[in-house]
């Protein structure tokens, strides 16, 4: 069992790729993330324990996991859900360089 201090924060800087992708990347956050989190490549396959998220800003909160390289089956670097990602880096007017806050709101 892995455990995780609540309120637990990490910053992000953000990337070009990052934001032409609508993607915050979790290498470094798999220390914040439950490890049942990480899903199959497809999620036909099967899901991993959805991790809530709030964007700032949007005033909503998204429900998603971590999907696998169907290859490896190693987690992939990103969040599945990414929709509500491109909004977010639209309002905030987000550039490389830009710092993501994330934090962990409540223990596992």
């Amino acid at each position: 069992m892995i455990s995780i201090p609540v309120n637990k924060t990490k910053r992000i800087s953000l990337t070009d790729g990052n934001i032409r992708n609508s993607h915050i990347p979790v290498t470094h956050l798999r220390d914040l993330l439950p490890p049942d989190c990480f899903g199959a490549a497809n999620k036909r396959n099967g899901v991993g324990r959805p991790v809530r998220m709030h964007l700032d800003g949007l005033n909503k909160t998204i429900e998603t996991d971590v999907g696998r390289d169907a290859k490896t089956g190693r987690p992939r670097g990103h969040f599945r859900e990414r929709g509500c990602m491109r909004k977010f880096f639209d309002l905030h007017k987000a550039k490389a360089g830009d710092m993501v806050e994330v934090e962990r709101m409540c223990a596992p």
